[in-house]
């Protein structure tokens, strides 16, 4: 049950982990296409 729990934890961190990294990339992305223009 305590494993279970953990699991979880983890699999929220990795999601909000996840959700800043491709908001990074987007910026970086738009920046980038800018530039190029």
């Amino acid at each position: 049950m305590q494993n279970r729990m953990t699991e979880d934890g983890k699999f929220t961190k990795d999601l909000t982990f996840q959700s800043k990294t491709i908001m990074i990339i987007v910026v970086v992305y738009k920046n980038y296409i800018t530039f190029i223009m």
